[in-house]
């Protein structure tokens, strides 16, 4: 029954809000047509009692107002103001202006559904400025029953009774006052959403001020009250009798283990005495009784109240996950004390007997979390996660920690669950309750090998390694870009090289030894009378040279370029032209390389490849030897190549003989000569022949 008043009264609230938008809508009509007749030259009005006694058809000309006084009640879409005449409705809900406080209002009249009301120009709202501190007007003491009379419309007045039901509704509380057998609901806005509702007050005689409020409705052409609310800007303005406060008081104080021998059910009221240990306004404290035991006390009461000092306390007694609770509770502070010094644990020494006592922990950050009514620390030690809280209560809070950090707190513990409208994680194995940000110390700082860090660090070098990966790739392609050109370039140096290379074989083999056949045909022509017998030695001789030509350009043409000498090298070639020769040859050939086998010049290796295949050539029709090996060294400085042959021999130096081997020895050591290296002949008959040519390299 009672909560369906309450519902009702706070329907009929804002079926008044919009009451009141429509009879502000009529006064702009007004006050439209007002001005249109030019009608202005109207009095001020200065007090509500002037206001309140228009008639409708007086109030919709638009008296100019100008009123002072207080306003009684500022929210929930309701303005009312007072002064020493009167109250009226305001149509102006600017939230900077604070119920209880002295304002001038200035606006122009217009007709509400339950009389006169005050608007500003135009239909808009009415100003109203703050001149004065706040200072409430002394309230009119009245009935319950006589509240729906029209003479207390909008007053301040005061009703007494005794409190029967508090409940939540919108975005704050209704107290249901019954006072000689009439139900009054007193309406207050604000309750902080997380705090516990005053049921202190249930059944205990108050006296209650607030605005009148008058809901009215209009059904077949008659104005009806559909209800009245006594609208009460705060608690403040609920105060409970002395005398019943004093008589719950006299209750004999019990100490924790006589609690258990009440029926919990019944909710009785008990009394206990004892130090404060922690204090959440709005929802409760925690007390150390006088046998040692902690038992928590909810209550909203507004009071100062100090860790360590001593309370006397009566409450309704209640059990919560197994332990006994105060709840609806009255307070009265005692004498000052100093708080327990707090027990030095462990995390995984807290236990349920921790639950309500001070203790002293340690434990590395793993993260932090601000909010606008806490700060929340996440901690772990010993593989034991566990949350630190401070309450902003005042302007205190935690400066930015780094997680890793190692921390030293010491604080309230909670280990069970308690009975409030908190949505935590149920991962954490307690939770500390920190009195202060004094209670917070630093033992260590993070490392600066933070999980963040490392991430960052791994990123920068991913970007880096991108980057690198990205610049490779581009110097990969400017290297083959600039390779294809080195290729291009050594082609076509290679080209020149060989070209002239050929010229300068033609030029010392095939053009000489054709001039050379020139000059003995001019010399059998001159012999070829006078001397016929020196004229046929010469014919002989320009046969033998004609044949050595022709052996040198079959061979200079076959052999423009080896291609083993161009793709593996001096050491390849010599391999192959031993190989060659011995398919065609009875006489044993072989190679041997000392040191370590490089890569020479082209024109180097061409010249040193030439000498041995003249040199084994030689060997093989002259020497009549058995064996025959070509040695290549290579040193440091100089490479060396050494043809050498167990065969006939001949007188060195004399180069008599087979006209052709002569040739042959001549154009060796020309070759060697153009090297610039030193070619050595050794040879004795019957001893065999040796070549040697050594050249100098860089």
């Amino acid at each position: 029954m009672n909560k369906t008043l309450a519902t009702f009264a706070l329907a009929m609230s804002l079926c008044g809000v919009t009451n009141a938008i429509a009879q502000v809508a009529a006064a702009a009509d007004s006050l439209a047509g007002l001005t249109n007749s030019g009608n202005l030259a109207l009095p001020t009005l200065t007090t509500v009692r002037q206001v309140n006694e228009l008639s409708p058809e007086e109030a919709a000309r638009g008296y100019p107002v100008r009123l002072q006084g207080v306003l009684t009640f500022h929210d929930w879409d309701l303005s009312f103001f007072q002064d020493d005449t009167g109250a009226i409705y305001l149509n102006n809900l600017d939230r900077s202006l604070h119920a209880g406080a002295e304002v001038v209002v200035e606006g122009f009249t217009s007709t509400g559904q339950s009389g006169a009301m005050v608007i500003g120009r135009d239909g808009a709202k009415s100003v109203i400025r703050a001149v004065g501190p706040i200072q409430w007007p002394q309230p009119k003491k009245v009935s319950a029953a006589s509240l729906d009379e029209d003479r207390y419309g909008g007053q301040w007045v005061s009703v007494s009774g005794k409190v029967t039901k508090v409940a939540s509704a919108h975005d704050g509380i209704i107290l249901d006052l019954l006072s000689d057998g009439v139900l009054v609901q007193a309406a207050i806005p604000r309750w902080p959403q997380n705090w516990v509702l005053p049921g202190y007050l249930r059944d205990l005689p108050v006296t209650v001020r607030g605005a009148v409020s008058r809901r009215q409705s209009q059904m077949d052409g008659m104005v009806q009250n559909v209800g009245t609310v006594l609208c009460t800007p705060s608690l403040e303005m609920v105060e409970v009798s002395p005398e019943a406060l004093d008589d719950l008081f006299k209750l004999p104080r019990e100490n924790y283990l006589k609690l258990f021998r009440f029926t919990t059910w019944e909710n009785p009221a008990v009394r206990i005495y004892g130090q404060v240990l922690f204090v959440r306004p709005g929802l409760g404290f925690f007390v150390l009784m006088e046998d040692k035991a902690i038992i928590w006390v909810q209550t909203s009461l507004p009071g100062k109240l100090t860790p360590g000092g001593f309370v006397d306390v009566v409450g309704r007694l209640d059990t919560f996950d197994g332990r006994a609770l105060l709840t609806d509770a009255y307070f009265r502070a005692g004498k000052p004390g100093t708080l327990p010094p707090p027990w030095k644990q462990t995390a995984r020494e807290v236990n349920e007997f921790s639950h309500g006592g001070t203790i002293r922990v340690e434990g590395r950050l793993v993260g932090q979390q601000a909010s606008v009514s806490e700060d929340s620390l996440v901690l772990e030690n010993q593989g034991v996660t566990f949350l630190a809280r401070l309450f902003h209560i005042g302007n205190v809070q935690l400066p930015k920690l780094q997680p890793g950090t190692l921390l030293q707190l010491s604080g309230l513990c909670v280990i069970k669950r308690m009975p409030l409208a908190e949505n935590l994680p149920q991962t954490f194995a307690f939770q500390l309750w920190l009195p202060s940000p004094a209670d917070v110390q630093i033992l260590q700082r993070p490392p600066w090998w933070t999980v963040q860090r490392v991430f960052i660090l791994c990123g920068v070098i991913l970007l880096l390694g991108l980057l690198a990966v990205g610049w490779a790739a581009l110097l990969r392609r400017q290297v083959a870009r600039q390779s294809t050109l080195i290729a291009s370039q050594r082609e076509q140096h290679a080209v020149a090289e060989e070209r002239s290379r050929i010229a300068r074989e033609f030029h010392d083999t095939v053009q000489q030894q054709l001039a050379g056949i020139n000059l003995e045909l001019e010399t059998t022509e001159l012999n070829l009378e006078q001397s016929p017998a020196e004229a046929r030695k010469s014919v002989g001789l320009t046969r033998q040279m004609i044949r050595h030509s022709l052996a040198e350009t079959r061979q200079t043409i076959w052999d423009l370029r080896s291609p083993a000498l161009e793709r593996g090298g001096l050491v390849v070639a010599l391999q192959n032209l031993v190989s060659s020769l011995q398919q065609s040859s009875s006489m044993q050939l072989g190679l041997q390389v000392a040191g370590a086998p490089r890569r020479l010049s082209g024109t180097l290796e061409h010249g040193l490849f030439r000498i041995a295949q003249e040199a084994m050539t030689n060997a093989i029709k002259h020497s009549k030897a058995r064996h025959c090996n070509l040695t290549i060294d290579f040193a440091a400085r100089s490479v060396r190549l050494r043809v050498q042959d167990d065969g006939c021999g001949f007188q060195g130096g004399s180069f008599s003989g087979d006209g052709e081997m002569h040739f042959g020895l001549l154009g060796m050591r020309e070759r060697a000569n153009k090297l610039e290296g030193a070619f050595d002949l050794h040879s004795q008959p019957g001893q065999g022949t040796k070549i040697e040519v050594t050249v100098e390299i860089a």
